[in-house]
């Protein structure tokens, strides 16, 4: 799935690891003082990473989005030109952007 532009930036879907992006604790080990807070929207501020040998399981997976999903959308700047703040999908697209799973190219 595309998101096209007339500048001709586009924003394309794809999966990625996000096991390496924080910490795999147990949710109810996570206290709100531990949670990781973004420094800058473009850099997340992480306190603990997952060596990439390190196997994580299913319901540990999710962990990484909850600081791109739990942040006021304010945080963060427009990720793509095509898609104005005022774009019904904004805060969606923005927040899978922040998250890695939606990344972007200046289409030619």
């Amino acid at each position: 799935m595309f998101i096209n532009s007339s500048d001709r930036t586009s924003a394309s879907f794809s999966l990625s690891t996000i096991a390496q992006a924080q910490s795999v604790e147990e949710p109810s080990a996570v206290t709100e003082s531990a949670k990781p807070r973004f420094t800058s929207p473009t850099a997340p501020a992480v306190t603990q990473t997952v060596p990439a040998s390190s196997t994580i399981s299913r319901d540990q997976a999710p962990l990484p989005l909850r600081t791109v999903l739990e942040a006021p959308i304010e945080q963060f700047e427009p990720a793509f030109a095509d898609v104005s703040t005022n774009h019904w999908a904004y805060e969606a697209v923005t927040r899978l952007f922040y998250s890695g799973i939606v990344s972007g190219y200046t289409a030619e």
